[in-house]
């Protein structure tokens, strides 16, 4: 599963074992949290078949589309060895920031329609903005975040790569926008 750190199913990979995909893919956390009682597999497969989109669903020995692409951007650069998440303790990366808009298409009230982020040159989140339905503005940085919005400790991939799921619509936004909407989080 790849999330963004916002908490959901996001994308179901085929393979023998967590540490399969974890050695496949060292980008990618695979989280478990123990299955309750009540749930059977029938009920964990209707589960993954209503929120997991099929073009977010693959094989470890065949992985493509935003798998495969994700990977594959990893790779050109240059995180081959060590693709990590960011630890708390890195320090900063150097280089432009990339400044994004993505509005999330879902039907839950309580989470955020969009999402602001800036994202330092390894891929990493450095500050963000969540929007609200009502209008309200939510930012976290490295430093401290509020509520269910927080900077991600997970690789954050390229607007292609998002806007292929079906739920995203990514956007460049410049750092002045960026800043903009930064500043009116703040002022809430």
């Amino acid at each position: 599963m790849y999330d963004y750190g916002m908490g959901g199913v996001w994308v179901s990979v085929l393979a023998g074992s967590r540490e399969a995909v974890e050695e496949r893919f060292p980008w990618l956390r695979v989280v478990t949290v123990g299955e309750p009682s009540w749930i059977t597999a029938e009920k964990l497969r209707e589960i993954a078949d209503r929120w997991i989109p099929d073009t977010m669903r693959f094989d470890i020995e065949r992985p493509d589309g935003w798998l495969a692409a994700t990977d594959a951007n990893l790779a050109r650069d240059g995180r081959t060895p060590d693709r990590r998440p960011r630890l708390p303790s890195d320090p900063p990366a150097a280089g432009p920031n990339r400044h994004q808009r993505i509005v999330w298409k879902h039907g839950y009230a309580d989470e955020p329609i969009v999402l602001y982020a800036e994202i330092d040159s390894n891929g990493f989140e450095v500050r963000k903005v969540d929007e609200y339905k009502d209008g309200r503005l939510v930012r976290a940085d490295r430093s401290a975040g509020a509520g269910s919005t927080f900077v991600s400790d997970y690789f954050i991939p390229g607007i292609d790569v998002i806007n292929q799921a079906p739920t995203f619509d990514a956007s460049s936004i410049s750092a002045a926008e960026f800043e903009q909407v930064w500043d009116r989080a703040g002022r809430e």
